[in-house]
């Protein structure tokens, strides 16, 4: 009897997630790619406003994932440079999402670092105090999550209240401008 599929851990969840937005413009490029069925590396500069070398690290991040692929026969000038690769349609579209959400915020610059959605989507379940957001993300140091916490504390996507223990605590939970986010963090999540 074939056995059902072995449901992710939230750990690895979170960790394909961090690998996704190691590159800061990666959720911008494959969006891109995604809406428009292949991109050149200038149409990819132009239309997320990341610089020419860090669109070109962000899809080649893709391309290392298995969400972009290079067509053969490149070179021709109307031939794109970039493909969503066989099964990243639905992570392009989750990407969208995402992308979206942030513009409409204009919450690029808190919300594409290393750290930011990864650490929201921890968090998108339950309130945690910081030693289980730290379980929950891998290879994350104590310095950057606890900077990733205050800066996404000081943008208001985070609140934390002091919990009345010994040792003192914190526990950290979205704040109600993060809310919204959860549904297409945890599409794109699941859709990667």
């Amino acid at each position: 009897m074939p056995q059902a599929p072995e449901q992710d851990s939230p750990r690895s969840s979170a960790e394909r997630l961090a690998r996704l937005v190691h590159r800061r413009w990666a959720l911008h490029v494959l969006a891109e790619v995604g809406a428009s069925g292949g991109a050149k590396l200038v149409t990819l500069v132009n239309r997320t406003g990341a610089t020419p070398a860090a669109a070109r690290a962000s899809a080649e991040h893709l391309v290392s994932m298995g969400l972009l692929a290079k067509p053969s026969g490149m070179g021709h000038p109307l031939r794109p440079e970039y493909m969503l690769g066989p099964r990243a349609s639905p992570v392009a579209d989750a990407a969208g999402d995402v992308v979206r959400w942030i513009d409409r915020r204009d919450a690029a610059d808190t919300l594409l670092r290393k750290w930011s959605l990864p650490t929201l989507w921890v968090l998108h379940d339950a309130p945690k105090r910081f030693g289980m957001l730290r379980d929950g993300l891998p290879t994350i140091t104590d310095r950057a999550l606890s900077m990733s916490l205050s800066e996404l504390g000081g943008a208001n996507f985070v609140d934390y209240r002091s919990l009345d223990s010994r040792p003192p605590a914190n526990e950290y939970r979205l704040a109600r401008r993060a809310r919204s986010l959860a549904v297409p963090l945890d599409a794109l999540v699941r859709a990667g």
